[in-house]
């Protein structure tokens, strides 16, 4: 197994020398066999190498035990050891979704957090063949478009699945074989939830009953998804670049009128390349959604929604397409002396000379003063092209109740020199 796991490793690019890798850890035969396989690659360079493993409370003293012994065993090879406990039913409650999502929430929190802890760029895990035939009949059976044909792949992000080529049948040989200790579940004969019904008792009766070979008939099926998708997927990458007119870190801008010009199957096949780009995956997002997106195409400039911290809108001739981000102005910053501030991209110095001194996103009614003539803020930030988006990201400086700076858009003149404003942009709004 070992051999046919390196070429897998090396056919596919998932891991690069001298790389540090983080390596979800379970207690389970199948991460266990992972980390075996991963010590064996890595040989005299297990520093490159960090276990995590995260503790559900779901199981009582059978969670705490599995923790232990994978803590017992990293401490035994000289493996770096990281873990968490997190209430899982409970952060599920809170949220109001399944165990299985809150803790693959929790996984993934953890996963980023100790990426940049550590430096690792990759947090392999121990998914295998029998996983994707599964995963692949858990969404036919909860309805899925081509893409959820194709299951899991060897990297998904951050994530890499090394296993994928390998059965249950072949990791339980080598975990005999090499005597690799693991830690039985028990829950995984519990029909608590989805995947375990379908692995306990509806897979085993279409292939007792209908086919015999049905995991295999899956996998083809998710190898000419994956084909298909592979074809879509360059064509939709050509109109992309006939698309797109500004691109940088969760930020995408398409030309809207080019995008009236193709049909609508093609326009929500184009938001989805767009969005995976910007957050590096689809998940959560269902067809509903790139429908209500592409509704925006179009709609009249200022049209704007957020779904799942993506937020899509119209501006002139273009359809922006971002990832929320933290406005570090949604609650007024009162200044009291002489201080020097960054928020959304921009550095600010302001000294209050005595007065009341805000710093403010901008508010309903705001106005200011050009050319000795009052001006409302939002006319003319329309009449300086300023997408609406970005608005709510300007920083204001309030003195007195006056407007004294508008981002480096627009400024008082007497105020900025009475109060010693410096205020200066630094890259774009997604600093």
């Amino acid at each position: 197994m070992f051999d046919q796991f390196l070429k897998t490793i090396k056919e596919n690019n998932l891991l690069d020398s001298n790389e540090v890798i983080l390596v979800g850890v379970s207690g389970g035969i199948d991460s266990m066999v992972l980390l075996d396989l991963l010590v064996r690659l890595i040989e005299n360079k297990k520093d490159r190498l960090k276990v995590v493993h995260l503790n559900h409370n779901l199981r009582g003293s059978f969670a705490d035990r599995d923790q232990s012994f994978v803590q017992d065993y990293c401490f035994d090879k000289g493996i770096e050891f990281y873990t968490e406990t997190v209430n899982v039913t409970s952060l599920a409650r809170k949220q109001g979704i399944s165990i299985e999502e809150a803790g693959r929430l929790a996984r993934h929190s953890l996963f980023q957090r100790l990426m940049e802890q550590t430096g690792a760029e990759k947090v392999f895990l121990a998914h295998h063949k029998d996983d994707q035939a599964e995963t692949v009949l858990m969404r036919i059976i909860r309805g899925t478009g081509l893409d959820g044909l194709v299951g899991m792949t060897f990297k998904d992000g951050y994530i890499i699945r090394p296993l994928l080529p390998f059965s249950k049948a072949e990791i339980l040989d080598h975990a005999q074989k090499w005597q690799i200790p693991y830690i039985e579940d028990h829950t995984n004969y519990e029909n608590i939830y989805t995947r375990n019904k379908l692995r306990n008792d509806l897979i085993p009766k279409i292939e007792t009953e209908y086919n015999p070979k049905f995991q295999e008939a899956i996998l083809k099926l998710s190898k000419i998804a994956s084909e298909s998708v592979d074809v879509l997927e360059r064509y939709i990458s050509n109109l992309f670049e006939k698309a797109v007119n500004t691109q940088y870190n969760g930020y995408i801008s398409l030309d809207a009128r080019f995008l009236c010009s193709l049909d609508q199957h093609l326009q929500i096949a184009l938001l989805r390349h767009v969005i995976a780009l910007v957050q590096d995956n689809l998940y959560g997002f269902e067809r509903s959604h790139f429908e209500q997106f592409r509704s925006i195409i179009d709609s009249k400039t200022g049209k704007i929604m957020e779904i799942g911290g993506i937020v899509v809108s119209k501006a002139f001739d273009e359809l922006i397409i971002y990832k929320k981000m933290e406005n570090s102005l949604e609650l007024p910053i009162e200044v009291n002396a002489a201080s020097c501030y960054y928020a959304n991209g921009f550095f600010i110095q302001v000294d209050p000379k005595g007065k009341s001194v805000l710093l403010r996103k901008r508010q309903a009614g705001d106005r200011i003063t050009l050319f000795d003539k009052e001006k409302k803020l939002k006319d003319f930030l329309i009449d300086k092209k300023i997408k609406q988006y970005e608005r709510d990201f300007l920083p204001i400086i309030e003195i007195d109740g006056k407007i004294a700076c508008v981002a480096n858009l627009y400024e008082n003149k007497d105020l900025v020199r009475q109060h010693d404003i410096k205020l200066v942009k630094n890259g774009g709004y997604d600093d």
